[in-house]
């Protein structure tokens, strides 16, 4: 069961040195950095609450509430691959049902950067034609910039990227860093 950004978890019986304590899990969502979960431990020699340890931001955080303990899974935005990752997990609609209106934006977002910075560096790295990749990257990209104008439907389905096809359209042995010689000596 996928758990709300919003909501905090209280878990049971967590190691405390040689005792145990009740630990706190919830998740900071911020609009410009991402997602992090934040965790507070109950000090059981005191009973207070001790510092929140917040953890690093990720692209997109969910976290899992399964046999009384609680999982999260981080993805990262950057790259075809990692794309459709991150789309195919939100296409779920367990996960899409349980994200905010600002996160569902927020993450139709980043996939619309995050593919034109793929295709980007496919241009620069690998010396494909920008015109070859465009009719592979508008569907997904149109997808998610429906999605974004209307966060409430699940756009996330259509999204994927053809990776075969980018792939195959790589310059072979195209080299974008170059050696150049100045004349130095061979001693340098």
């Amino acid at each position: 069961m996928y758990i709300e950004t919003s909501k905090k978890i209280a878990v049971e019986n967590y190691p405390y040195g040689r005792t145990v304590t009740t630990i706190f899990y919830s998740m900071e969502f911020n609009p410009k950095k991402g997602f992090r979960q934040v965790t507070q431990t109950v000090d059981p020699k005191t009973g207070k609450l001790n510092k929140p340890k917040q953890g690093q931001y990720c692209d997109f955080s969910i976290r899992e509430f399964t046999d009384g303990q609680v999982k999260r899974t981080c993805l990262k935005v950057n790259g075809g691959e990692r794309l459709n990752d991150v789309a195919r997990f939100c296409a779920q609609p367990e996960v899409f049902n349980v994200l905010t209106e600002q996160e569902r934006k927020y993450l139709y977002e980043l996939c619309i950067l995050g593919s034109r910075a793929h295709m980007k560096a496919q241009v620069i790295y690998c010396g494909s034609e920008v015109k070859d990749l465009i009719p592979l990257f508008d569907p997904f990209v149109q997808a998610a910039v429906k999605g974004h104008k209307n966060p409430n439907e699940n756009h996330f389905p259509e999204m994927s990227l053809p990776i075969e096809q980018i792939e195959a359209l790589k310059k072979p042995d195209f080299n974008p860093f170059k050696i150049v010689n100045y004349g130095f000596p061979s001693q340098y």
